[in-house]
């Protein structure tokens, strides 16, 4: 059976992108990326609901586009997977789920 992990999202920046190269020289491009859902109350009210989403972005020509237009309120596409990461702190175990880009040759 195919299963598919693949994100797509449409949203806008809500921070600057945050940009660093690796110690093994890659660059790559952190966003903070909101979306609103918008429904209808019982009471016929209109509300919206944003939700954030933490993104990172691997491959040169991405993080390039990202220098110049990653800029707060800007609209993104995104297409990526949701990955999640495990660590501890104290003797806790803390996870973080974010969207992976990674446009980089070879990646998967």
């Amino acid at each position: 059976m195919l299963m598919n992990n693949l994100v797509m999202l449409k949203g806008r920046l809500g921070a600057d992108a945050e940009i660093r190269t690796t110690n093994s020289g890659d660059r790559v491009a952190n966003l903070r990326v909101v979306t609103v859902d918008v429904y209808k109350t019982e009471d016929g009210e209109w509300k919206e609901k944003p939700e954030w989403h933490r993104v990172t972005v691997w491959g040169e020509g991405s993080v390039k586009h990202l220098e110049k237009h990653g800029k707060t309120g800007a609209l993104i596409d995104v297409l990526g997977q949701n990955r999640t990461r495990k660590w501890e702190a104290n003797g806790v175990d803390h996870y973080s789920t974010e969207v992976v880009c990674d446009f980089r040759a070879g990646a998967r």
